[in-house]
């Protein structure tokens, strides 16, 4: 910023208004550019762990003997299907199988 010499208003450069406008405007598309990138990777972990879930969910379409062969039994499933789509499903019956052998 700048002082008119004429009447002691102060004014801005032209030049000066340019660059911050430059440096402002690349901000914004930076922001902008990150937030696009962290919302669609987002919708992508999103869509993995909801397609991930619902090939776990396909283990209750088996019988019990099926799933006894597997080494689960229905109502662990039911249980880790419940959970939120964050959390995986199998890691987390595995976690209460080890929990319950020691």
């Amino acid at each position: 910023m700048s002082v008119h010499p004429a009447n002691d208003t102060f004014w801005i450069d032209r030049s000066e208004q340019k660059q911050k406008t430059a440096s402002l405007n690349h901000r914004t598309r930076h922001s902008i550019s990150d937030l696009f990138r962290k919302t669609i990777s987002a919708l992508r972990t999103r869509r993995k762990q909801k397609m991930d879930r619902d090939s776990f969910d396909t283990l209750l379409s088996l019988d019990d003997r099926s799933l006894a062969d597997i080494g689960v039994t229905r109502d662990e499933v039911k249980w880790a299907s419940s959970l939120p789509l964050s959390t995986n499903a199998a890691l987390e019956i595995a976690a209460l199988k080890s929990s319950k052998k020691q």
